[in-house]
């Protein structure tokens, strides 16, 4: 969770996802979801080389934040853009999805956000994927999202860096998103 809590209730995806049996298909409005195993996604990323799989990756935090920003810009007309109340629907959504547990903290525009359980993480390690510090850093979905959440708050070419994983051995993944300076 964020730390500073906001006044703004909003109501929480997993109760505004909705199950069409009929059709096969989980819904947030418009929006649609798809339940995924992580070691069936990570399983296939770890089947690549290495320099392919970063490309993936890569492609992977992009298509996310481009397409992850739709839901955030829909979380941001639920909380009638409130800065905090985004990041707090945003933490919460991640959860909501099993994307684990985010603490994300806004300082001087940037974003520090810790997550932990990483799904990505934990398929990553039940396709039986490298640990340790020569293992990648395998969050990039999560690098997306983060980039998506950065620009809903006003950054329009944020940076986002995967400071440590959970992966490479550390206890947590550790995330920063920062505007991009124009060089001089």
């Amino acid at each position: 969770m964020s730390s500073e809590p906001s006044s703004v209730s909003h109501p929480r995806l997993r109760e505004r996802l909705r199950h069409d049996a009929e059709h096969g298909e989980w819904h947030d409005g418009t929006r649609r979801y798809l339940v995924l195993r992580p070691d069936s996604l990570m399983g296939a990323l770890r089947s690549l080389d290495a320099a392919t799989r970063d490309i993936v990756f890569d492609a992977l935090a992009d298509s996310l934040q481009r397409h992850g920003g739709d839901s955030l810009r829909a979380y941001a007309a639920q909380v009638n853009g409130d800065p905090q109340a985004l990041i707090d629907a945003t933490v919460d959504a991640a959860c909501d999805l099993g994307w684990g547990e985010w603490l994300v903290q806004r300082e001087d525009g940037a974003l520090d956000v810790v997550v932990r359980h990483s799904p990505f993480v934990a398929g990553w390690v039940a396709a039986a994927g490298e640990t340790g510090e020569h293992a990648p850093a395998v969050c990039a979905p999560i690098r997306g999202m983060l980039a998506a959440l950065a620009e809903a708050l006003g950054d329009p070419a944020p940076l986002v860096h995967e400071l440590s994983c959970a992966a490479q051995g550390h206890d947590q993944c550790r995330f920063r998103a920062s505007a991009v300076r124009a060089s001089r």
